[in-house]
């Protein structure tokens, strides 16, 4: 029977007897912590997205630099609420789509990346106000209660005229559909619902700051170290390793978690099975062996 290490959560348990090169490469997998500054943020998704339809729908703007967890964020929201496939007694419903906001310069580009969102095939079929319809009838039909904007501040790239009809078109959707929005962007973005004053009105605002070595840090390290299948404990939320962290990363969170999972694959291609501040050093410049075969089609 595989010995149980009680500083991993089970799914690390689970993948602690992975050979080598599987493990090393698990270090680097994509994974969402929660953490204590998402609580609040959350929990005004849930209220917005629980709470019954209405026609003066509120928001959500969070921001903050590059690097910082939007992104991860937004892929957090839309597994919590999952779309449902159709089945004989009840139909299909996508309760959270997402759209990006990069280089949609008219109002039309805002309909089509929602209908692209919906899943509806040949968007490039409809025009002017039948692709405003199509996609109000697919988001009703699909039981729409959140919409996740991302960029939001690349709105600020257009024209004036440019500006105000996409934020027409974001308050439109919030009150002919009675969803919430959640928008996502740099600093910028709180600047982008300010030039509307209806909407302004409407969006709490949620900053991401960049981290240090505090509480925050060594509750989001302890969570993440219990998420890597090493047999013993690296301690990553000491004061000597965070400071590490914060200073090779300037505190921006992806880094923090990229130059860790490095870490922890050299610690398992080492044979080390903890991570110290000499492997978390090498992580900087040093690619793990594993992964670079796995890239390049080496054998392993």
């Amino acid at each position: 029977m595989s010995t149980v290490y009680p500083h991993l959560t089970p799914e690390a348990n689970a993948a602690i007897d992975l050979a080598i090169p599987e493990r090393s490469r698990r270090m680097l997998a994509d994974r969402f912590i929660t953490y204590d500054r998402l609580n609040p943020i959350f929990q005004a998704i849930d209220y917005n997205v629980c709470r019954p339809l209405r026609s003066r729908a509120g928001g959500l703007i969070v921001s903050g630099q590059a690097g910082t967890g939007k992104t991860m964020l937004a892929r957090a929201v839309l597994r919590r609420f999952p779309s449902r496939v159709a089945t004989t007694g009840e139909p299909a419903t996508c309760s959270v789509v997402m759209i990006n906001m990069s280089e949609a310069r008219e109002a039309k580009h805002v309909y089509t990346r929602l209908l692209e969102a919906l899943g509806c095939p040949n968007v490039e079929r409809y025009t002017g106000e039948s692709r405003r319809i199509l996609a109000l009838r697919l988001a009703k039909e699909s039981a729409l209660l959140l919409l996740v904007i991302d960029e939001i501040q690349d709105i600020l790239i257009g024209s004036l005229r440019q500006q105000q009809l996409a934020l027409e078109v974001i308050k439109s959707l919030m009150n002919e559909l009675g969803i919430s929005v959640l928008a996502l962007g740099t600093p910028e973005a709180k600047d982008v619902m300010a030039m509307n004053q209806h909407l302004r009105a409407r969006f709490d605002y949620y900053p991401l700051p960049l981290w240090k070595a505090d509480d925050y840090l060594k509750n989001f390290l302890d969570a993440l170290e219990s998420s890597l299948p090493l047999k013993e404990r690296s301690r990553l939320s000491s004061l000597g390793i965070m400071r590490m962290l914060v200073k090779d990363s300037q505190g921006v969170l992806t880094k923090i978690v990229e130059r860790v999972g490095r870490a922890a694959a050299l610690a398992v291609e080492s044979g080390q099975e903890h991570i110290t501040p000499e492997l978390i050093e090498r992580a900087s410049f040093e690619f793990p062996k594993y992964a670079r075969a796995h890239l390049d089609g080496s054998p392993s």
